[in-house]
């Protein structure tokens, strides 16, 4: 088997050194080289890019569908809202980790469109639903809204333009998800994660156009979830404001792209991404910062953004490995969290800094609690998102150490009578007590944090 990537795919150049081993597979690991060298990492536009759009379309569509069928789930579509031969006895399943584990919620997965290519045209137990096949593209395969192969080229032999999504018609959604829901809610499922929500926007061709169908979809999940899971969902890949505009019920959304545990180069780049979009999606949802391992090299930098996040903590620990000493400084005994009260946000002088490569900034990140403020401080300089080739860009010299200076004004409406604030760091274990407008100033090497408490002074009768 070959290394996993996001969402349980195994990528193409693994999938070619496992599957492709004969003399006859060597023109398909040739083209794989040049995809996973070249086009991967090339302008939207350019010519190796333009070359392998023509190649899908024309000469290698089936071998590349063959590749989507047996390394990803992204050509797989939903064939029943039941539970399949594999999770036969799912209410047992979950009466037993909740009994024997004392575990208190129990979530399932499901996308917005039923599954990563929709729903099963074919499937007799769909037909009630009279399903539907549509394109995310104006015809298939090559004519899309402008702007969309700019931010993603490989939407252009992604399978629904090849075959398109099975989609459910607007009016009988709500009885799609209601038949999902209390399928779930019968087994004892809490609540559910609803993913690739932003595929919708691009499938409403002859049903009204992408913001409402976008609305009729988010609409009936929220009142579906609302009458069978009390309302528990947490929403993914929602980033377009067709879905954001559309949450009425939805209360906690992702804000970021996923915590990649194989990609040393993104995880300063996930803390910046969070952060920074947790100013806009602050003000509709609960951002969702994702989850991370403790045992990781740079869970420390994550378990810090998430204690000033004001965010769930979630971790992702592969069974027995784990950071206990960490976890305690997120995790009560009970299992509740000191979340604090608010999205985390940067602080003003952060709103126009670049904090990823300017190589002096420290990106800084406050909260609120009922008495206190929350500020961590994060050196954050080095890697970052090229846009333009769609991958991680490392630095072409090590990332410097930087400086954050620290002021309690930078905890928005935090006010002391007396002008004073005992700061505490975490990092240092040291006590300052500054006025408003004094500072600290604190080192932070490469990667390096730390999280203080600022407390407002008051003088006691």
């Amino acid at each position: 088997g070959g290394g996993l990537a996001g969402g349980g795919v195994i990528e193409g150049d693994d999938y070619a050194a496992s599957q492709l081993t004969s003399l006859k597979d060597l023109p398909a690991r040739i083209l794989t080289w040049w995809y996973t060298s070249v086009v991967e990492k090339s302008d939207y536009d350019s010519t190796p890019v333009r070359v392998w759009q023509w190649l899908t379309h024309h000469l290698i569509k089936n071998e590349l569908m063959k590749y989507f069928a047996e390394a990803t789930d992204w050509s797989k579509r939903l064939t029943s809202v039941l539970p399949n031969e594999k999770f036969q006895e799912l209410d047992t399943l979950v009466k037993e980790v909740k009994g024997d584990y004392g575990l208190r919620h129990t979530y399932c997965w499901h996308a917005l469109t039923g599954y990563w290519l929709g729903v099963d045209t074919t499937s007799p137990k769909m037909q009630r639903y009279k399903p539907i096949i549509q394109y995310p593209c104006i015809a298939p395969h090559y004519d899309y809204t402008p702007g969309v192969l700019a931010a993603e080229p490989t939407m252009a032999w992604n399978p629904s333009s090849f075959i398109g999504m099975g989609i459910i018609p607007p009016n009988l959604i709500r009885e799609f998800y209601s038949e999902m829901h209390r399928t779930l809610s019968d087994a004892h499922i809490d609540g559910v994660k609803v993913d690739a929500q932003a595929a919708i926007t691009m499938l409403g061709a002859g049903l009204g156009g992408g913001p409402q169908i976008t609305r009729a979809y988010v609409h009936a999940m929220e009142q579906s979830a609302k009458e069978f899971l009390s309302g528990n969902v947490i929403s993914c890949m929602c980033h377009p404001t067709e879905n954001l505009y559309s949450f009425r019920e939805t209360s906690v959304a992702r804000a970021s792209d996923d915590f990649y545990p194989r990609e040393p180069a993104s995880h300063t780049v996930h803390v910046v991404n969070v952060v920074y979009n947790s100013l806009f999606l602050g003000e509709i949802v609960t951002p969702d910062w994702d989850m991370f391992q403790s045992e990781h090299p740079a869970a420390g930098l994550h378990a810090a953004a998430r204690a000033v996040g004001g965010c769930a903590v979630y971790t992702s620990d592969r069974p027995d490995i784990h950071d206990f000493a960490l976890l305690k400084k997120l995790v009560l005994p009970d299992g509740t969290i000191f979340r604090a009260k608010l999205p985390g946000r940067p602080t003003r002088d952060c709103l126009f800094a670049d904090v990823a490569t300017d190589g002096e900034s420290a990106l800084k990140v406050w909260n609120r609690n009922d008495v206190t403020g929350v500020l961590a401080v994060f050196n954050v300089q080095g890697y970052s998102w090229d846009r333009s080739v769609r991958q991680f860009k490392e630095p072409l010299t090590a990332p410097p150490d930087v400086v954050a200076e620290v002021f309690p004004r930078d905890v928005e409406g935090l006010v002391s009578s007396e002008d004073r604030y005992a700061v505490w760091s975490h990092a240092e274990e040291r006590l300052f007590v500054l006025s408003r407008d004094e500072s600290v100033k604190l080192g932070l090497r490469p990667q390096g944090w730390d999280v203080l408490t600022v407390a407002p002074c008051a003088e006691l009768p």
